[in-house]
């Protein structure tokens, strides 16, 4: 049972770095958000591909480790054994270690979901004035032609006589 307890805590601390490392990636988006890098944030969601991938491995291999855990403790429980319930079956001193990974964890990841939010209204605000400046470009080009005495043959924001200006030849 110790050597399970010993390798979930390595894990969360393996996980742990892989968050650590995430939220440096989320960082560097942030600021190629707000200076417009389009080719870092390519590089970046790539980078944020591979650390995902990991940390899928890390989470299997977790689920793996709990459930040993449910063996090795005896646990008869109908839900999944959780943190809590953990920590005050093992021994009392493995408890300090497993609650440190856990919490140096839990930090992490309050960290990028507070980060993650930020890029993301970055990335909302973005969208609203491309969608904003499309929308003024539509208008201003609309599908309205010129007819032969040089006036609009659709309505149009540039039907309006404009003073002084004569379109006839």
């Amino acid at each position: 049972m110790e050597k399970t307890i010993s390798g979930l805590i390595a894990l969360l601390h393996e996980e742990a770095d892989i968050f650590e490392t995430l939220l440096a990636i989320l960082k560097k988006e942030n600021q190629a958000l707000i200076h417009i890098k389009v080719e870092a944030l390519h590089r970046l969601a790539k980078e944020k591909e591979t650390l995902s991938l990991k940390g899928r491995m890390c989470e299997e291999t977790r689920q793996h480790l709990l459930e040993k855990l449910k063996e090795e403790l005896c646990f008869q429980g109908p839900s999944p054994l959780n943190f809590s319930t953990l920590v005050t079956r093992i021994p009392e001193h493995l408890k300090p270690a497993l609650l440190q990974a856990r919490n140096r964890l839990l930090k992490v990841a309050e960290e990028i979901v507070l980060l993650n939010c930020q890029n993301g209204a970055l990335i909302q605000d973005s969208l609203h004035l491309i969608e904003s400046s499309l929308s003024l470009i539509r208008e201003a080009t609309g599908t309205a032609t010129y007819q032969r005495e040089g006036a609009f043959s659709k309505p149009s924001p540039f039907s309006e006589p404009v003073v002084g200006f004569s379109a006839k030849i």
